[in-house]
């Protein structure tokens, strides 16, 4: 049974229930280890514990880890993608394998990529926008593992830094909306978007930064933790043991 001192340092990469327990950024997130501290300070192996605002269940994973019984409920569609995934990620080898399959679909989306709006052609090169809408109208997450965990790592890698994400650089620790970026975007000369291979892109994640949080992950800790069908049309519950 696993305790905050045998898990180590919570905010690191040592093993891959820390590796996992951060993935996906949310807004308002608490700090991890605030979250495994009031698990473990104030419950019992074994007890159940209740989010109703569950975020990208933080708390439920840490009483997964730990040894509640935990329930999430959040109606967040983002939340819950990566509360899914993190609880119960899918098999590397078939996210790989949808990977491909939406990836080969790109070129049926080149004439819907043409018409869509400016912003998304400053955004993003042509070859990640096909991909994008291939992924949107082709991955099953509400009900298909391996789609929700590719889908998540999406939207990880989705935006960020210049060579950190699939996007034009946005405006950090600012949200942008879609005039706002355009400007942005042209008054600092970056109306060319990065040009990325997202088969390629995603594969070094999925090989580099989680190849060992999959197969460690699943042995340690999957046993404790299994996933509720949605409670609601808008909103989905998800369950640690």
């Amino acid at each position: 049974m696993h305790t905050i001192e045998s898990i180590g340092n919570l905010k690191g990469n040592s093993n891959a229930i820390t590796r996992w327990a951060t993935f996906g950024p949310y807004y308002a997130m608490f700090p991890i280890d605030f979250a495994f501290s009031v698990v473990e300070q104030y419950s019992k192996v074994g007890d159940y514990i209740l989010d109703p605002f569950a975020g990208r269940c933080s708390s439920v994973y840490a009483g997964g880890v730990l040894g509640r019984n935990s329930l999430g409920i959040e109606i967040n569609p983002l939340g819950w993608l990566y509360g899914t995934t993190k609880l119960s990620p899918a098999p590397k080898e078939l996210v790989v394998d949808r990977l491909a399959d939406i990836y080969n679909q790109r070129n049926d989306y080149k004439a819907q990529a043409e018409q869509m709006p400016e912003f998304y052609h400053l955004c993003f090169c042509d070859e990640v926008l096909t991909f994008l809408l291939s992924a949107r109208d082709n991955l099953k997450w509400q009900t298909e593992s391996a789609d929700a965990t590719l889908i998540s790592i999406l939207l990880v890698y989705l935006h960020g830094k210049l060579g950190e994400g699939m996007s034009n650089q946005m405006r950090q620790t600012k949200a942008m909306g879609y005039n706002y970026s355009i400007n942005w975007w042209k008054e600092k000369g970056m109306i060319e978007p990065p040009k990325v291979d997202p088969l390629r892109f995603i594969m070094q994640k999925l090989i580099g930064d989680t190849q060992k949080a999959f197969p460690n992950f699943r042995e340690k800790v999957q046993s404790l933790l299994a996933m509720l069908p949605g409670i609601a049309s808008n909103g989905r519950a998800s369950e640690s043991k």
